[in-house]
């Protein structure tokens, strides 16, 4: 016997939750689609990689999708205790990070020395990302070396300035949220079915892969 239509709408509605959790996860809309919705057809065929992109993509430009989204993120940050204000910090600890705090750079001529870890000020240790400490030892001479690597301060730049509304990314959001819920899911519901557009340079006449939330796939 055949599933009604009220069962497979409701399976749909299950998968577009799962959807939604992987989602979350970490923004991949690939991965997430093929989570909920398998990774075969029902026909019991591979479900490829470019089709779940295009069905992905289509899901993320949903109203209902988007809401449940922010929905979702939302209950994640109430869970964690998440502001944005924490985050905010600590991309700013990496942002504005000093070599002189990790590094005494006071010797003139001489190649800068790392500080001992006691002297390192807390707010600097969020700007490192590991730390490598080997010693070397032969016949002649014993050497140690101590190794910092740092989290690059660029994209940590660039976070901040889209937050504080300084980028183009973040104007459209801005607009949305002053809008009543009702006029909001209109808009998204208009732009959903607007044709997508894409900017266009004369060295560049080929079409760009597709990019879902800032991720290409």
């Amino acid at each position: 016997m055949a599933p009604s239509t009220e069962e497979d709408g409701s399976a749909r509605e299950a998968r577009i939750r799962r959807f939604v959790d992987e989602y979350v996860i970490d923004h991949n809309g690939v991965r997430a689609y093929l989570e909920a919705f398998g990774r075969e057809t029902a026909a019991g065929r591979p479900r490829s990689y470019n089709a779940a992109c295009v069905e992905a993509s289509k899901l993320l430009k949903t109203a209902e999708v988007r809401q449940e989204i922010r929905a979702a993120e939302h209950a994640i940050r109430r869970r964690c205790y998440l502001t944005a204000d924490k985050v905010i910090n600590e991309l700013a600890a990496i942002a504005f990070s000093s070599m002189g705090d990790v590094f005494d750079f006071a010797v003139e001529g001489v190649v800068p020395q790392p500080k001992p870890a006691r002297e390192i000020p807390f707010l600097a240790t969020k700007a490192i990302q590991s730390v490598r400490h080997q010693k070397l030892e032969s016949s002649k001479q014993k050497r140690e070396i101590i190794e910092y690597r740092f989290h690059p301060k660029v994209p940590a730049l660039a976070k901040i300035y889209d937050h504080l509304g300084m980028g183009e990314a973040n104007a459209l959001d801005a607009i949305l949220s002053l809008l009543p819920d009702g006029l909001r899911s209109q808009v998204l519901d208009a732009l959903a079915k607007a044709p997508p557009r894409r900017k266009h340079s004369p060295s560049d006449d080929i079409d760009r892969p597709l990019v879902i939330s800032g991720r290409e796939e």
